[in-house]
């Protein structure tokens, strides 16, 4: 074997590999819209002992049949408390709800161009207090749906938010701690930052921002706090910064946060 052919055949097979990596970066945007459903949050109040039914509807937006098989798991909010979510098995999670759901059917066709109805059920126990969660996924088989693919075989799968707020027995409380303010050396911008410890039974989202003025109501400096979202139990870090200088004196600080956000 000469060194021109060898030099032909590593082309090749760089081209080959090329190919196959443009596939997968061009592939996701394709398979993100192979399934929808109309509820991504749900979110109940009920009696303990209540029991509640609903429907959540499965789309298939595509042109060819979709197998999709039905299931629930527990989540909790990520460490970045960013509203991103870390997913485990169903009891593991001490606020899972996810015991508490059933529904029909589990394992299902969605027909090309067309929608599947899922009826679920939510039973609240008679000890149950606070808010619990759980999340439906829907999960499909792309490359190896009713008609078989090129032989690629990736899951998606989407999933629709339980949060279950147990009436009349739900408190939603916060305590800061680690309140500082930082101003960076010869720099005029400062930051404002502490910790908020979710202490009540429900969940919250959270939206602050804060305003320096004088004793006169003078606003002087304003900025915004990172969101944040916590189950019970859960510490989360905020912090805003300020761009705007001050002169020396005295100011008030005043902070306002919207603990509500989450039941938007």
């Amino acid at each position: 074997m000469d060194r021109k052919f060898l030099m032909v055949l590593l082309r090749k097979n760089f081209l080959l590999l090329f190919l196959y990596f443009a596939n997968l970066f061009i592939a996701p945007s394709a398979w993100s819209a192979t399934l929808n459903i109309d509820q991504t949050k749900v979110r109940l109040s009920l009696e303990p002992g209540q029991a509640h039914s609903g429907v959540i509807e499965v789309e298939n937006p595509t042109t060819s049949d979709v197998i999709v098989k039905a299931y629930a798991e527990d989540w909790v909010y990520s460490l970045a408390h960013d509203g991103s979510k870390d997913f485990y098995p169903v009891g593991s999670m001490p606020r899972s709800a996810s015991r508490w759901i059933s529904f029909v059917p589990s394992d299902f066709i969605v027909p090309a161009l067309s929608k599947q109805r899922v009826n679920y059920t939510v039973k609240v126990p008679p000890d149950s207090e606070g808010v619990h969660v759980t999340v439906l996924f829907f999960e499909s088989s792309i490359g190896g749906g009713v008609q078989q693919g090129t032989g690629m075989n990736v899951m998606l799968r989407i999933g629709s938010l339980f949060y279950i707020d147990t009436a009349g027995k739900t408190s939603r409380q916060a305590s800061f701690d680690k309140f500082a303010i930082a101003q960076k050396p010869k720099e005029m911008t400062f930051t404002v930052s502490f910790e908020m410890k979710n202490t009540g039974t429900q969940d919250i989202t959270t939206e602050g921002l804060f305003h320096i003025m004088d004793g006169r109501g003078m606003v002087y400096s304003r900025g915004k706090f990172n969101n944040a979202y916590t189950l019970p139990g859960d510490i989360v870090a905020l912090s805003a910064v300020s761009n705007e200088p001050l002169k020396p004196g005295t100011y008030d600080l005043v902070m306002t946060f919207d603990l509500g956000k989450a039941q938007m």
